[in-house]
């Protein structure tokens, strides 16, 4: 089937559900994981533990239909890094389960914030993605993606900050949001010269926001207060000048 279809038209994307077997990975250019239908997301990061193990050169996606706005939290935010964001509903959601409700400003705009600060690192089948269970990390777990050619060759294109908070790289600028209030560290990719930390708000323009500099484990960063993105910031903007 994926022969055919790719003989009728190149560049048409084939999406196969539950793929995990490795055999099949060069017949499909989307494996979609599923959903779990409950009111828990931890079955999102054991699948995806096992699916960035056994298959590569794929983009994945995580059906979010049934999504509870508690769940929207960490999908719209950490599960970002790696997962293809679907909004079938837009401005409702079913919550609890069986019940149909329209989303509060507050909710809403942290759907937006997600997606504002994906959009400048959109995902490649090329990219390295790594999702694993560490006590050590904030949420239990550790998610990034890394770019593997580029001008951000083996940096992140996006890392996890816990299940609710993430960052998204470009060559100009890394973005950040959060469904929570909370400090970061953010590493900088090597040779990024700060010009500019502001605040972007949903309304009105972005403003200077207070950070330190401090050493990451990847190297040189900045250490700055995140507030909850459903308030007035959107998301927070490091723009940056990368030098040899």
């Amino acid at each position: 089937m994926y022969e055919k279809v790719k003989s009728i038209k190149p560049h048409a994307c084939v999406n196969k559900s539950g793929l995990t077997d490795p055999y099949m990975q060069p017949f499909a250019d989307v494996a979609l994981i599923s959903e779990d239908w409950n009111g828990s997301s931890s079955a999102w990061y054991l699948r995806s533990r096992i699916s960035m193990r056994l298959l590569s050169d794929l983009a994945f996606i995580t059906a979010p239909y049934f999504l509870t706005i508690t769940k929207s939290y960490e999908y719209f935010m950490g599960m970002a890094v790696w997962n293809i964001l679907q909004d079938p509903i837009v401005k409702h959601a079913i919550h609890p389960y069986q019940h149909f409700r329209e989303l509060s400003e507050k909710d809403f705009r942290r759907r937006f914030a997600g997606v504002r600060v994906k959009s400048i690192a959109p995902i490649n089948i090329t990219d390295k993605i790594h999702v694993d269970l560490n006590d050590k990390s904030p949420g239990g777990v550790e998610m990034w993606r890394k770019r593997t050619y580029g001008p951000l060759k083996d940096w992140y294109a996006s890392l996890a900050f816990g299940k609710r908070c993430f960052a998204a790289y470009s060559e100009r600028e890394v973005r950040i949001a959060a469904s929570e209030t909370r400090r970061i560290d953010s590493p900088l990719p090597p040779g990024a010269k700060i010009e500019s930390v502001t605040m972007v708000p949903h309304e009105g323009k972005a403003k200077a926001w207070p950070y330190d500099n401090v050493e990451t484990a990847d190297g040189p960063g900045i250490r700055l207060r995140i507030t909850d993105c459903g308030r007035e910031a959107c998301y927070f903007s490091i723009a940056y000048e990368i030098r040899e």
